[in-house]
């Protein structure tokens, strides 16, 4: 298993593994990207779609590439997301 030293959360998709890291989301393995964002957390993978929450906002990037697709604004930081019947939901702080 591959390991990063500066990584606080990983997700795993095959081969795959996406990396939260100060700053940034990383991609290595099957597909490999860096995008930076500020303070990111919970990731959740949905299809083809990377969602990662941080300080009041969402962003979606495209999971192969890392390609920014879609910036959602929230209320807070996002501790967590979930994806149900089509749905992204997301826990903040506030």
């Amino acid at each position: 298993m591959t390991r990063h030293s500066c990584a606080y959360r990983v997700l795993v998709n095959g081969s795959t593994r996406y990396y939260v890291i100060r700053e940034a989301i990383q991609a290595t393995g099957g597909s490999s990207w860096v995008q930076t964002m500020r303070e990111p957390e919970a990731p959740i993978l949905g299809g083809t779609i990377l969602y990662v929450g941080g300080r009041n906002e969402i962003r979606s990037y495209g999971a192969s590439n890392g390609s920014l697709l879609r910036t959602l604004p929230v209320e807070g930081v996002v501790h967590c997301l979930a994806l149900a019947e089509g749905r992204l939901l997301a826990s903040t702080h506030s």
